[in-house]
């Protein structure tokens, strides 16, 4: 036993002598997924994402689908009060779930490849830059990509037995408790699977081996939905099964090829590398099945079975780039064929330019994406955003923005995603001024672009409601920076020296001005606090014209304003 584990290490040593670089480099992009993890900017969805655990904890009706989450991140509370921190720990997590994931991709390739290609083909996913940025992102993904590759792991097993194919089941029925995205993978087991029972010697026992799999993956996924449904609360099962069927349409049936080719595109140019190789590893699969003799074309029809999953970018409408590393973790397995290949086939010129060129692509889109660029769009702004709101208001607030960043506080707007805008606009209801009008959000993040009436350029304000822009105008006066808080903001002179307004958040008011002023009769000075309730009230002049603000609160914390030109949120 002593004797295997001393050949173990010194063949352990001479791989790394021997492949330093692919080390290396695999290495450095672990690292640069944990770097991103610290630093990238968080994204809306991560935000949305958090809110679901917050509003589980406190008791609020969520959808029973694709939220299964809840059950297990609600101790990140426990980890720092700003949300961003929140994420960051998730991140950590989730980047142990992609190393697991390489680690799979890695056994997978094992059937049939060297270890060198292996290592090479789990370099090849963690250096796109897309698996990069955002595979370790807090959402479901990075959790139903390492359970679907460990479940392909022992699909593609030609010694699956009864117990892996009741653990597989178990396995995949979990990735669907997180997402139902897992389902873009089900034609690639099933072709496989029936590739394998073509080849197959013991054909009636690989028919059981999947019937328990389908079954145990149908059982199991019940189980998880009833445990999931009973304990969230009140929750309208036909309404939620609706809302996700509705949303299976509009992301499948949507009459557009290559709904997100502008990601695509990008790809092509960041990525360039990993398409050439991975074209390269698809001539080489055709040319062999076209061949009359082929020495393994069950295994080349089966990675024919793992391309399938790119179709899904030719008509699956959510293909944002946190969906290359949901979809790319199995067609990277073809990276390792290419290596072995092109390192049997070709000439020690041909093999030493074919390393050092997408050894050298490898490494610039690591450095680029998992370095350069968490430093161009860091977090550290939205982190401050978040310390800021939690300064001003220590206390759960409601509040109105695009993503419930403020996890923690309740968001009393909706998720303003593309998909939630387009939604928004085909209601045709002013749900945003009934929000204000019902709820009383004390303040406002604008992140979004959608929100921003508040100068005369609105942007892509013109896509909300009228009374809704009025609505956010007429009640919000900015605090700091994309901070706005509940006030009104009145100029008196002595042509117009009373006015009335409305207050439809009630509480403490803060007067800002440089004298006094009459307010439904009394006179309040500057920096003195007055109960509005909810109504008409009337302001009038004391002695002084001027601009009058009332700032809801009791002299709300306000820091000074950071110069900032960037949004909140910059994409992916």
């Amino acid at each position: 036993m002593v004797e295997m584990q001393n050949n173990n290490i010194n063949y352990m040593v001479c791989f790394f002598k021997r492949h330093y670089w692919l080390c290396f480099l695999l290495l450095f992009s672990i690292f640069c997924k944990i770097f991103t993890a610290v630093r990238y900017e968080i994204n809306w969805d991560e935000f949305y994402y958090l809110s679901f655990i917050y509003k589980f904890i406190v008791g609020d009706s969520i959808n029973s689908f694709q939220t299964f989450h809840v059950h297990f991140f609600s101790w990140l509370r426990l980890v720092s009060k700003n949300e961003v921190e929140q994420i960051v720990f998730a991140r950590i997590l989730m980047v142990l779930l992609q190393v697991v994931t390489g680690y799979f991709i890695f056994k997978i390739c094992r059937y049939q490849f060297s270890i060198s290609a292996s290592v090479f083909a789990v370099l090849a996913y963690f250096s796109f830059s897309y698996v990069i940025r955002t595979g370790a992102s807090f959402r479901a993904d990075p959790i139903a990509t390492c359970c679907l590759v460990i479940t392909l792991y022992y699909i593609l097993s030609v010694r699956m037995t009864i117990i892996h194919s009741i653990l597989s089941g178990i396995i995949t029925a979990f990735s669907f408790a997180f997402t139902l995205k897992s389902a873009i993978y089900l034609p690639t087991f099933i072709l496989i699977m029936a590739i394998n029972l073509v080849y197959s010697q013991e054909r009636r026992i690989d028919l059981y081996r999947y019937f328990f799999y389908f079954l145990s993956t149908s059982l199991a996924f019940l189980l998880f939905y009833l445990y999931h449904f009973t304990s969230i609360g009140t929750t309208d099962f036909f309404k939620d099964t609706g809302s996700m069927v509705n949303g299976a349409d509009k992301t499948f049936n949507h009459n557009l090829l290559f709904p997100r080719k502008s990601y695509l595109l990008f790809s092509f140019v960041m990525d360039i590398g990993y398409w050439l190789v991975l074209l390269y590893g698809i001539k080489y699969l055709v040319l062999s099945l076209m061949k009359e003799r082929t020495n393994n074309k069950e295994y080349s029809l089966k990675f024919i079975a793992l391309l399938i999953l790119l179709l899904s970018l030719v008509f699956y409408r959510n293909s944002y780039p946190y969906f290359y590393s949901f979809m790319l973790a199995p067609v990277s397995v073809l990276f390792a064929m290419s290596w072995d290949v092109f390192h049997s086939q070709g000439t020690n010129i041909e093999r030493k330019i074919f390393s050092t060129v997408v050894m050298l692509f490898f490494l610039l889109s690591a450095a680029y994406n998992g370095v350069i660029t968490p430093f161009k769009r860091s977090l550290d702004y939205q982190h401050r955003l978040i310390e800021v709101v939690h300064t001003v208001f220590p206390s759960p607030v409601s509040y109105l923005d695009r993503c419930s960043m403020i996890s923690s506080y309740p968001q009393k707007g909706f998720f303003m995603s593309t998909w939630g805008m387009e939604n928004y606009l085909k209601r045709n209801k002013a749900v945003i001024k009934h929000a204000v009008e019902n709820k009383e959000p004390v303040f406002m993040v604008l992140n979004s672009p959608y929100l921003n009436v508040m100068s005369s350029d609105g942007g892509e304000a013109n896509w909300m409601l009228r009374e809704d822009v009025q609505a956010l105008k007429n009640n919000y006066i900015q605090h700091w920076n994309e901070l706005y808080v509940a006030g009104k903001q009145i100029i008196l002179t002595e042509k117009d020296p009373k006015m009335v307004f409305k207050i439809n958040i009630s509480g403490k008011y803060t007067l800002e001005s440089d004298s006094g002023v009459f307010v439904d009769g009394e006179l309040i000075y500057p920096l003195e606090t007055i109960n509005l309730s909810k109504g008409t009230h009337s302001m009038a002049l004391s002695n002084q014209s001027g601009e009058f603000i009332l700032r809801w609160g009791e002299s709300l914390y306000r820091p000074v304003e950071i110069n900032r030109e960037e949004p909140v949120f910059t994409g992916f």
